[in-house]
């Protein structure tokens, strides 16, 4: 399952819904090492942990990630690139459109909040 937890990772960044690891183990609650050991195999994903996940990326098919049957995404799931704007490079899976805009929402939330903990710094630099 390790194998499939790095697959939806990669997809994750790549579509820009989470920075890194780290990122995605803050957004579904985990520690940087526990999603480093579960990435490893070291430490067995659990159900709960599907679940938690599932909550928070609601376009993931549990069963492919439980099992490996199946598609990662369940059918009917837009992918587009964050920033991309543009609709030919829109590409058509599935029907979940609101949960993909709430994911790069607070994909762009998260953004912000680092931006403004960085002007902070500096202005306290000063």
């Amino acid at each position: 399952m390790n194998e499939r937890l790095i697959t939806l990772i990669e997809y994750l960044i790549d579509t820009r819904q989470v920075f890194n690891n780290t990122d995605f183990g803050d957004i579904i609650g985990k520690s940087k090492s526990q999603v480093s050991e579960m990435l490893s195999g070291k430490r067995p994903i659990s159900e709960r942990t599907v679940h938690l996940i599932a909550s928070k990326f609601p376009n993931l098919n549990t069963s492919w990630l439980l099992t490996g049957e199946g598609e990662m995404l369940k059918s009917g799931t837009i992918i587009q690139k964050i920033g991309d704007n543009s609709a030919h490079n829109t590409q058509v899976v599935g029907s979940s459109e609101l949960a993909v805009c709430q994911q790069k929402v607070e994909y762009l939330e998260r953004i912000l909040e680092e931006k403004e903990r960085m002007i902070q710094v500096l202005l306290e630099k000063k």
